[in-house]
């Protein structure tokens, strides 16, 4: 009896020390995307040829071959943010990723980018406006609008992506200009 005992708590030990050691592995394997590592690139772009537009902070992984973008919108005082992860082939350069990321915001200059394998939209909850402030005014646009000039601060918390890739929770604050020329609401 005591022989079986020793053997039950032995298998015990040993089938809890596989799952540790395999959690261990798994971790291992997963990836969080940290947007304010070592080697990131950040750019914003909020601005057109007929005007300011809503922002778009782009942050550039080139070692990972992913861009996130938070997007935030100029046309409500809330500044409702969103975002999401694009993630490319493994070997595309941050040169490429920096041209991708200028078509997306610009002219399309660039007819030769690479495409995304993958992109996951963030869940609605998981970015939060955490405070405004207006720092100036500005005029865009070849007529000349009003625009109020923001400071933006935002949070996106922690995000699963897929089993082996999350997004790392993270703050950071983008320029947002918001029209006031005859603006209804």
């Amino acid at each position: 009896m005591l022989h079986v005992v020793r053997t039950s708590m032995a298998l015990a030990l040993f089938l809890a020390c596989s799952a540790a050691a395999f959690a261990d592995e798994a971790a291992k394997d997963s990836v969080i995307l940290k947007v304010k590592g070592d080697g990131v690139e950040k750019f914003e772009a909020n601005q057109t040829q007929i005007g300011f537009s809503s922002t778009s902070i782009f942050y550039t992984l080139a070692s990972q071959s992913v861009v996130v973008v938070i997007h935030i919108d100029n046309t409500n005082k809330k500044f409702p943010a969103g975002g999401k992860v694009y993630q490319f082939a493994k070997g595309v350069t941050g040169d490429d990723l920096g041209k991708w990321i200028n078509n997306q915001h610009s002219d399309g200059l660039y007819p030769e980018v690479p495409e995304p394998v993958a992109v996951h939209q963030l869940p609605a909850d998981s970015i939060k406006t955490l405070s405004s402030k207006q720092i100036g005014q500005a005029k865009g646009g070849f007529r000349g609008e009003s625009y109020d000039k923001y400071t933006v601060e935002f949070e996106a918390g922690e995000t699963e992506l897929t089993k082996k890739l999350k997004l790392g929770a993270f703050k950071d604050s983008a320029t947002v200009y918001y029209f006031t020329t005859a603006r209804v609401k």
